[in-house]
């Protein structure tokens, strides 16, 4: 529900909110391609150095594997767009100063970044690594980078999630259940970084 003296939507704020879903269907080609051609061939998390690294080399060779990561990296511009949209629409509904708003887009463009750079990083040293002959323990030191960066990207998440659901409630310009569920993911979000403290 919109207040009397909330201005409407713009046209370019619609096609910005759209980012989210084509971020989600880049995330769902991307798992598709992961999980039915590369993750059956991972080695076990705790495979010796060797094997993980030349299971790299292969990837190296593969174009797949290079497809996967570049539609992880390309989530960067719809997720760009569709945060520039969140933020129109909690600064419209906010008002005043629109520091929730600002925190909001500014963890939403962490999120945006962290996991494309990391991937090209990780990517970069193991495939360049291991198709090059590498240390092997090398290799697999930077194996699980992303992991990781999925665990960090859980403290922009929660304040993403949780911020959205306070301005929800606080405005009330979408449904009080859609802020309640904001809230258990962002508990979610922040139990999910707990990954960084039990990496080895």
């Amino acid at each position: 529900m919109r207040h009397a003296d909330t201005p409407p939507a713009s046209r370019y704020e619609r096609v910005a909110l759209f980012g989210g879903v084509a971020a989600g269907a880049i995330q769902l080609l991307f798992s598709g391609l992961f999980f039915g051609y590369i993750l059956p061939a991972l080695p076990p998390i705790d495979a010796p150095a060797a094997q993980i690294a030349a299971f790299y080399a292969v990837q190296s060779q593969n174009s797949i594997y290079h497809l996967t990561s570049f539609l992880l990296e390309a989530q960067m511009l719809p997720l760009a767009l569709f945060f520039g949209g969140l933020y129109a629409v909690l600064r419209r509904h906010e008002g005043a100063g629109g520091a929730l708003s600002a925190a909001v887009f500014a963890a939403g463009m962490a999120i945006t970044v962290i996991i494309p750079v990391v991937d090209m990083i990780e990517d970069h040293l193991l495939r360049g690594l291991a198709a090059a002959g590498g240390d092997p323990l090398t290799v697999r030191v930077f194996d699980g980078m992303v992991p990781q960066a999925q665990a960090l990207n859980g403290f922009p998440q929660a304040l993403v999630l949780a911020g959205t659901a306070a301005l929800i409630f606080g405005r009330g310009f979408a449904p009080r259940w859609l802020a309640w569920a904001g809230l258990a993911l962002a508990a979610l979000s922040l139990l999910g970084t707990g990954t960084i403290l039990t990496a080895a």
